[in-house]
């Protein structure tokens, strides 16, 4: 499974048992999706996330 972090949101690949699984988990640790993210850009720690550079458009 994978996570992809990116300034509007987060992307995840895998199958829907894994993704469930990683929503129930990190919902414990986070309200909002926002705070998950600020946190991940902050402390990487898991190493199936990953993030993405912010790209001037």
């Amino acid at each position: 499974m994978k996570i992809h972090i990116h300034k509007q949101g987060i992307y995840m690949a895998g199958k829907a048992w894994e993704i469930q699984q990683k929503l129930k988990e990190y919902s414990q640790s986070y309200e909002t999706v926002s705070e998950w993210i600020h946190d991940e850009k902050k402390n990487p720690r898991k190493h199936n996330v990953i993030l993405f550079p912010l790209q001037n458009r």
